[in-house]
């Protein structure tokens, strides 16, 4: 199965190694480091780290983000990471990096919290994976690009076109027919609240713009300063400062925050006057 994004008919842009990225490498290298590790602990490294009772009996609160790292296999991680880089890197265009990260660690904390009510409290099997923090990237899409046409690709069946709304639709009944269907070996329930949560969160940052909820937000400007990435777009004096820049040093003498000035005014077509 196969996603194809809608087009904006647009030049791609030249993309900084970014949020998107950043969660891809990280969780390729935990699962790595799971895959060994449980060889020499008979599974010990997952039952720590993956989501369980524990986590509400023993206060291992850091399961609700290290189960997200993990994975139950290879082609698990393969399907998790491909989603994430189909329609993530469209939301870290509209959102930045922080909010995205914040949108998908959050909703993979939402979706374990949910697991864990509804199934991980009356078994010891731990839940491990990102599928909770990417569907709620999927249904943030959806809430954004409601009318986004998207092709689904089910290997030799002829594609098939429908909006993203439709496919989050299609996505959210199918996981509650097999949530209610009791397959206890797949979090349905953590994939389910990930997906509802993304997709308020995109429909209400559509209605109101893509920087949503920032004047209210005074907490996620102090986390923005702390890991320097500045979101929205940059003052005029700013840019006009690297330019000037260049124009006196070169390109060479462009530093990181530079790049990442211009790359915000080439994004809300900002212009030197």
């Amino acid at each position: 199965m196969l996603y194809e994004p809608y087009s904006h008919g647009t030049m791609p842009r030249q993309r900084e190694f970014g949020a998107v990225q950043s969660i891809f490498a990280v969780t390729v290298v935990v699962f790595l480091v799971q895959m060994v590790a449980d060889r020499f602990t008979n599974n010990g490294f997952t039952r720590v780290f993956g989501l369980g009772r524990d986590a509400f009996l023993h206060g291992y609160i850091w399961q609700f983000l290290t189960y997200q790292l993990l994975h139950g296999g290879f082609l698990h991680i393969i399907m998790n990471m491909l989603m994430l880089g189909i329609f993530g890197r469209e939301l870290e265009e509209n959102l930045g990096s922080v909010r995205l990260s914040l949108l998908y660690f959050g909703a993979g904390v939402l979706g374990g919290l949910c697991w864990l009510l509804v199934s991980g409290l009356r078994d010891g099997v731990p839940c491990v994976g990102a599928s909770g923090a990417v569907f709620g990237i999927i249904g943030a899409f959806a809430g954004m690009h409601p009318h986004g046409e998207m092709s689904l690709w089910f290997f030799i069946i002829p594609p098939i076109r429908m909006t993203a709304r439709t496919m989050a639709l299609v996505f959210g009944l199918a996981t509650l027919a097999m949530m209610l269907a009791s397959d206890q070996n797949v979090a349905h329930a953590a994939h389910l609240a990930g997906g509802v949560a993304g997709y308020i969160y995109g429909t209400r940052c559509r209605r109101y713009g893509w920087a949503w909820g920032a004047a209210h937000e005074p907490w996620l400007a102090w986390l923005r300063r702390k890991v320097g990435r500045a979101e929205g777009p940059p003052l005029e004096s700013e840019v006009n400062a690297v330019l000037d820049k260049i124009g006196k040093l070169g390109m060479d003498a462009m530093t990181g925050r530079d790049k990442a000035i211009l790359k915000r005014s080439q994004r809300y077509g900002i212009r030197r006057e």
